[in-house]
């Protein structure tokens, strides 16, 4: 009986910390260089949040300096769909060695919907301007259950 006491504590404890584990479980979607950025590296880091919630931090490397970006969630079949990740212009801009850092939150049922985020690129500077851009960055998305 006087082995239960040491049991119980480290019970709890591991307990805890499984808990903790799942909820912050994360997974790391490694990016490619896009067609239009050889050499560019990154990844996207999505956490589940405990309102079902997740959360994506979108990191680059080795982009343009002092450049614009976008984040954009891509099908590809049966047809071409994108939307924007997050809210405002999905924009990040690269600071003078060409690292960059996007943060947004979405739906994990909404995120499911997609197959691919790409990083896209405005030599214009400009986030709205759709017209002459370039993949920076890209990835498959794995759907969760």
């Amino acid at each position: 009986m006087k082995f239960f006491p040491i049991v119980s504590p480290v019970l709890v404890i591991f307990l805890f910390l499984l808990t903790l584990s799942q909820a912050g479980a994360a997974e790391l979607v490694n990016l490619q260089a896009g067609p239009d950025m050889p050499g560019a590296q990154g990844d996207a880091v999505i956490r589940s949040l405990d309102d079902g919630n997740k959360e994506v931090v979108v990191t680059g490397r080795t982009l343009k300096p002092n450049e614009v970006y976008t984040v954009w969630l891509v099908n590809m079949e049966p047809r071409m769909e994108m939307a924007g990740l997050g809210t405002g212009d999905y924009a990040f801009t690269s600071d003078s060695a060409g690292n960059g850092t996007y943060t947004a939150t979405i739906s994990g049922a909404n995120l499911n919907k997609w197959k691919l985020i790409k990083i896209a690129h405005h030599p214009d500077r400009n986030a709205r301007n759709m017209k002459n851009i370039g993949t920076a960055l890209e990835g498959e998305l794995k759907s969760s259950p």
